[in-house]
């Protein structure tokens, strides 16, 4: 993949943590729901992981890779050659690792 695509799945991914963070936080407020505190009982939580698990599991893959991808593109400016080649693949079994396991978490809450 060109790192011009990479790029911009990076700019995408930010945009994309933006809206999913807000609706997130939104979920908790007195605006949308009962209240904070309320929201925050664990009733409530397992409740909200059963509704909301596509935007659960949408955070969860968008904050991985962006995260891992810019750590990637640090790595890759610093560790030239083969190095960088080798730190991909070490993040991208990193990312696929944490998917998995964030992935059962949102499937085993209810």
């Amino acid at each position: 993949m060109r790192e011009s695509t990479v790029q911009l799945l990076q700019y995408l991914t930010a945009a994309l943590l933006v809206a999913l963070l807000a609706y997130h936080v939104l979920q908790h407020t007195p605006v949308l729901s009962e209240g904070y505190r309320v929201s925050l009982e664990y009733e409530n939580v397992v409740k909200h992981y059963v509704n909301e698990r596509i935007v659960l599991a949408l955070l969860l893959y968008t904050a991985l890779f962006h995260g891992l991808n810019g750590l990637r593109a640090i790595l890759v400016e610093l560790l030239p050659g083969k190095s960088g080649k080798v730190a991909t693949i070490i993040l991208i079994v990193v990312g696929l690792v944490a998917a998995y396991y964030g992935t059962l978490t949102i499937l085993e809450v209810a």
